[in-house]
């Protein structure tokens, strides 16, 4: 009698998609991955720490969980937000004072709160956007037009239909050397 074994055999197949969380900042188009965002909400409030980088935005209280939020514009190299202007319905990137635009609003801080371990932090941005799938077939590498912080977080961009989006390296945007920096020495 003859036992025949028959092998079957699995093949993986890398994830050809994936889902980013995207926002606005300075005019750009940015992602993070979709299972690292916690949350996204607007909040006016938060409190200042003395004697630290001026990437710390402060401190927010989000039901009890103190958390830290980094001024992403800051951090990347960007000039401050002009909180007085208003968000162009268009490509929600800050535009001039238009006293028929009902729908603009002035710039409020706007975070995206991630969840990296048991900590969270949280992102000012300009404008929240949408969850996209994209393909990861379209990636390519961080292009050299970016200013010099920009580029040492961003791990590359996407080709969408209109513009452009640039992902961001979670790891190397919260490195704690880079975001926290030396403390203001007392005089």
């Amino acid at each position: 009698m003859t036992t025949t074994t028959t092998t079957t055999t699995s093949t993986t197949t890398a994830r050809r998609t994936q889902q980013l969380c995207t926002f606005r900042l300075a005019g750009l188009y940015f992602g993070v991955p979709a299972n690292t965002v916690q949350e996204m909400i607007r909040t006016s409030s938060h409190t200042r720490v003395p004697l630290v980088s001026p990437v710390i935005h402060g401190l927010v209280n989000l039901r009890g969980e103190i958390v830290t939020t980094i001024d992403l514009r800051h951090r990347l190299g960007f000039p401050p937000a002009d909180r007085g202007q208003h968000i162009d319905d268009d490509d929600n990137t800050a535009g001039s004072d238009s006293s028929d635009s009902s729908d603009s609003g002035p710039i409020v801080a706007t975070n995206v709160v991630i969840r990296t371990g048991d900590t969270a932090v949280s992102l000012v941005v300009d404008a929240i956007g949408d969850v996209i799938t994209v393909d990861n077939a379209s990636f390519e590498a961080v292009p050299t037009t970016l200013n010099e912080q920009c580029r040492a977080v961003v791990d590359g961009i996407y080709q969408l239909d209109d513009e452009l989006l640039l992902t961001i390296d979670l790891d190397r945007l919260l490195d704690v050397d880079a975001v926290v920096g030396a403390l203001v020495a007392v005089p």
